[in-house]
């Protein structure tokens, strides 16, 4: 497995940092108003390098990475120019993101904002400057309130489902092409006994009127080992899910469905695979000038993200599990160490990879092959067994739809493919 033709790892780094970085991370705070269950930052998960705490990012170091950033994105398109925040809960350091966005407007610098939040810190003040300023929101809702108020809750059990929802409807009321446009939700699955059509169902409710099936964003809880998993059986109740999800999938391609309105989880938890497998690439793996390795980014390039402490990591997930420090404010970023990260992950993987059916669709990362900073090829094996079952049953199910409804599909060519998650072909 090569990476290019005619360029060193460390070559092409230096040259896609000199001015090409799409996105800085702040992590303004390691705090939050919320003590969710199954939270990455709980203590219930064995790895997990940190928990919540008081720790905030300063002003002083702040600054420091927007001066720098400015640098490694003066070649990036506009709007590809992307400062976000994250947490904990950010809004409980709200006056550090806006010292942020007055320091960027000052400098005349071109940039978006999005912010990750659970939205229950959101008043008056902070909602008009969101909107004012074209934030991306991107908020954290389960469901409705019997699912979403039985783990996002306060450290003191105080639910938080009315407090959103309130939210949502007055910065709809505000703005409606805003609420369109500009909010994100984060659905995370979690166990319940309800019907499990009540999802679809509450994600088709008014307040959702209007909202783009993309916008809604439903995810698995991180696999880690924790207790959580343990506690509420949630491979049991996610085996379930995923079977009815995906019945409810193949029947509605089947019927020639293009509508999905009606079905945003259901739709959203399983296009993106189906996707990647009606636009796959059709070339011969020896046709292509280069390989790189998996789904892996050069670290820092799509989320360059910066921690309390003023270190950079390659992303949030990367912080959060498995530390692997890619330079800092102090010292800017570390291209050496970025490049052997690299090539150590591509000689390590080459066994497993070079001859994997599911390559041209593997999402695998550093963060599938980390053990506390270092590559562990348990887990990478692990990871890969994963995504190898995965695609299969896609690849079972594509082919059970298309052979009744050839044409079940035809409607993604109105919109054009997603950016792959393997680039393999660009130097």
């Amino acid at each position: 497995m090569s990476i290019s033709k005619d360029k060193t790892t460390l070559e092409k780094i230096q040259g896609k940092i000199d001015g090409q970085m799409n996105s800085l991370v702040f992590c303004i705070t390691e705090n939050c108003n919320l003590r969710c269950k199954y939270c990455i930052y709980s203590g219930s998960y064995a790895n997990a390098t940190r928990i919540h705490n008081s720790k905030q990012l300063k002003w002083d170091i702040a600054q420091k990475a927007i001066d720098q950033y400015i640098e490694m994105s003066k070649k990036t398109e506009a709007n590809e120019r992307v400062i976000s925040f994250y947490g904990g809960e950010p809004l409980l350091n709200f006056e550090t993101i806006r010292q942020t966005v007055d320091y960027v407007k000052g400098r005349g610098v071109d940039f978006k904002f999005s912010l990750t939040t659970n939205l229950t810190l959101a008043n008056d003040k902070i909602i008009k400057f969101l909107i004012d300023n074209k934030f991306i929101i991107a908020v954290s809702i389960d469901g409705p309130e019997c699912i979403h108020d039985t783990y996002r809750v306060s450290n003191n059990e105080i639910k938080s489902h009315n407090v959103v929802l309130q939210n949502l409807k007055k910065i709809k009321t505000i703005d409606n092409e805003y609420f369109k446009n500009n909010i994100i939700f984060n659905v995370v699955i979690v166990p319940h006994n309800y019907d499990l059509d009540i999802l679809d169902n509450y994600f088709n409710s008014d307040i959702f009127e209007g909202i783009d099936t993309g916008q809604i964003k439903p995810m698995q809880i991180n696999y880690e080992e924790n207790s959580f998993f343990r506690q509420y059986d949630y491979f049991g109740f996610i085996k379930k899910f995923d079977e009815y999800t995906l019945n409810k999938f193949i029947s509605a391609h089947k019927n020639r469905k293009t509508d999905f309105s009606d079905m945003k989880i259901s739709y959203q938890y399983y296009i993106r695979g189906f996707r990647q497998i009606y636009f796959r690439e059709m070339n011969r793996m020896n046709e292509y000038g280069y390989f790189w390795p998996n789904g892996i980014c050069i670290p820092g390039m799509r989320s360059l993200f910066l921690a309390t402490d003023g270190q950079y990591y390659p992303c949030e997930k990367m912080n959060d599990l498995n530390p692997l420090i890619i330079g800092s404010v102090f010292n800017g970023f570390d291209v050496e160490n970025t490049a052997k990260l690299i090539d150590e992950y591509a000689t390590k993987s080459i066994s497993l990879c070079a001859s994997c059916w599911a390559y041209r669709f593997c999402g695998s990362c550093f963060m599938s092959s980390q053990v506390n900073g270092k590559y562990s090829e348990t887990m990478k094996a692990r990871f890969c067994n994963g995504v190898k079952r995965y695609y299969y049953h896609l690849f079972h199910s594509y082919i059970d739809i298309v052979k009744e409804t050839p044409d079940a599909f035809y409607y993604l060519d109105k919109a054009g493919n997603d950016v792959m998650i393997n680039d393999m072909r660009l130097d």
